[in-house]
């Protein structure tokens, strides 16, 4: 075996966060999308600081200006400056998408992990009521929650955990029943664990696979469908920046000012592809039946 392979095969690299780390930048498309996630992130997180202009400062003498050196993304019907809206909309768009992630992880998990290991009556209960949820398209389900609480950025990730939640239960219901049939689990039940020592410290590490990639992808399903919320206008109100509504503002103005939906569209798109590449890099790097397959 050349020096090569014994790196890529070697035990002391293929284990801990090391490995993790030299296969999740071995390729430059899924260390791309990691940089521009740490940028989109960077900047959402100091868009007060980054931001040239005040998102909501109207000045009508400066509408629809095309892209310039004062305005790099030009501005909108009332004179606001739409690379500024954009950099505070990403604050709002990844915002969203990471509470709706860690609340349908946090919820779903453990309903997941209850459900799926003790079943019962109350599991049977939960799974009915998760079926009919899942009856209705996540997003018809999130604009049917929004019309009921209203427009509101916190509604916003309301909606959608209670659209998530249904997916990421069954996800982690069907790992829990795979792994409790493992016979280190009646080992572990023959030393006298408890019934929670034996869901935390060998059930709930053994699913971590599935539920880590489903992250990544909820994550790109929630700022999706905050996009389409503020787009219907059901999402972040207005004046408040969202990607969602700054493209529904720009569509009245496709031809005149064609630079107010192409940039947020586009911030929209980068981000999510970049979400995809990630979760399709974790899903290559978790699950031990994708290894030593492509090009390694």
């Amino acid at each position: 075996m050349n020096k090569e392979a014994e790196a890529v095969y070697s035990p002391r690299i293929q284990t801990g966060w090391k490995y993790f780390f030299c296969k999740l930048f071995s390729e430059k498309l899924v260390a791309a999308g990691v940089i521009v996630l740490l940028i989109m992130t960077f900047v959402a997180v100091f868009a007060q600081i980054i931001s040239p202009h005040n998102p909501l400062g109207v000045d009508i003498s400066s509408r629809l200006l095309p892209p310039s050196q004062a305005h790099p993304l030009g501005t909108d019907d009332v004179g606001r400056d739409i690379f500024s809206r954009i950099i505070f909309g990403a604050r709002i768009s990844l915002e969203t998408g990471l509470l709706v992630a860690l609340g349908s992880m946090g919820l779903g998990t453990l309903v997941g992990l209850v459900t799926g290991y003790w079943g019962g009556i109350f599991d049977h209960i939960v799974m009915r009521v998760f079926d009919a949820l899942m009856a209705f398209p996540g997003i018809l389900l999130a604009i049917g929650i929004m019309a009921v609480l209203g427009p509101n950025s916190m509604n916003v990730v309301v909606a959608l955990i209670v659209a998530f939640i249904p997916s990421f239960t069954r996800l982690v219901r069907g790992s829990v029943l795979s792994v409790k049939e493992n016979t280190y689990i009646e080992s572990a039940r023959s030393l006298g664990l408890t019934d929670a020592e034996i869901l935390f410290r060998h059930v709930l590490p053994n699913c971590l696979a599935p539920i880590l990639v489903q992250v990544t992808i909820i994550f790109v399903f929630a700022i999706r469908a905050e996009a389409s919320l503020s787009f219907l206008g059901l999402g972040t109100p207005v004046p408040q920046p969202s990607w969602g509504n700054i493209l529904a503002e720009g569509r009245n103005y496709l031809r005149d000012a064609p630079w107010i939906s192409i940039f947020s569209g586009l911030a929209i798109a980068i981000t999510i592809l970049s979400l995809n590449i990630l979760g399709d890099a974790l899903r290559d790097i978790i699950d031990p039946r994708m290894r030593g397959k492509g090009g390694d």
